[in-house]
C-alpha cells in the first residue's frame, strides 16, 4: 500500500479540495502530533473520511510513520517505474549508450539541487541558537526544532527520512558556518 494507491480509492467515497488537501498534508507530515492535528481536521469534517483511512495502516502511507533510515521521501513504492519514466529514450540504445545517456552531470540528482534551493530561501527567516557540541534550535514564531550537525538529526524528522537536509538544518549549519564551525553540507 502506498499513498497515491489509498488516496485513488479514498478521493471515490470523498470527492473534493478538502479532502485532497487534508489527506495530502497527512501523507506529508513528518511528526506523529502533527499527523494526529491533521486527522482530527478530517474527523471534524467528516468521521467516515477519517475511520477510512485510519483503517489504512497510517505507517504505509504517512511519512510521520516512516522508518528514519530509509533516507527516502517517496510516498510511492513505484522507484522502479519513475526510473524507466526518466530513461524511456535512452533504454531503447545498447548498453554503454544507455549507460552515457543516463549519467547526470553533477553529483547531485536535479530534484535535490531543486529542494535545496527552496530550503535556502526560507532558510533566513529562522533564528539560530546554538547549544554547544554542534547541537542548536532553529525557531520561528511559536516553531521550534532540535538540529544536531554531527548527527544529521533535525526533530522535524525529515533530514533523517530523505537525507537531504531540511530546511532547520540548512539555517543550522549557515549559522555554524559563520560562527566559525566548518560543518559541509552532507547528506546519508
Amino acid at each position: 500500500m502506498c499513498s497515491p494507491y489509498i488516496y485513488a480509492n479514498f478521493k471515490k467515497s470523498y470527492k473534493g479540495e478538502e479532502y485532497k488537501d487534508l489527506f495530502w498534508v497527512a501523507a506529508g507530515c513528518t511528526v506523529e502530533p502533527e499527523f494526529i492535528s491533521v486527522m482530527e481536521r478530517l474527523k471534524a469534517i467528516n468521521v467516515g473520511a477519517y475511520e477510512y483511512l485510519m483503517s489504512h495502516n497510517p505507517s504505509s502511507w504517512s511519512r510521520a510513520y516512516f522508518c528514519q533510515d530509509r533516507a527516502c521521501e517517496a510516498f510511492e513504492n513505484g522507484v522502479s517505474e519513475s526510473f524507466n519514466a526518466m530513461v524511456v529514450d535512452a533504454r531503447k540504445r545498447s548498453l554503454l549508450t544507455m549507460l552515457e545517456m543516463i549519467r547526470l552531470s553533477a553529483p547531485i540528482c536535479p530534484a535535490i539541487i531543486k529542494k535545496l534551493e527552496t530550503f535556502g530561501e526560507h532558510y533566513r527567516s529562522w533564528s539560530v541558537i546554538p547549544s554547544g557540541g554542534g547541537i542548536f534550535e532553529a525557531r520561528l514564531t511559536y516553531e521550534s526544532y532540535c538540529v544536531d550537525l554531527q548527527s544529521w538529526y533535525c526533530s522535524c524528522r525529515l533530514w533523517e527520512l530523505s537525507g537531504i537536509p531540511c530546511v532547520h538544518a540548512i539555517a543550522a549549519i549557515q549559522s555554524a558556518q559563520s560562527r566559525g564551525f566548518h560543518q559541509s553540507l552532507v547528506f546519508k
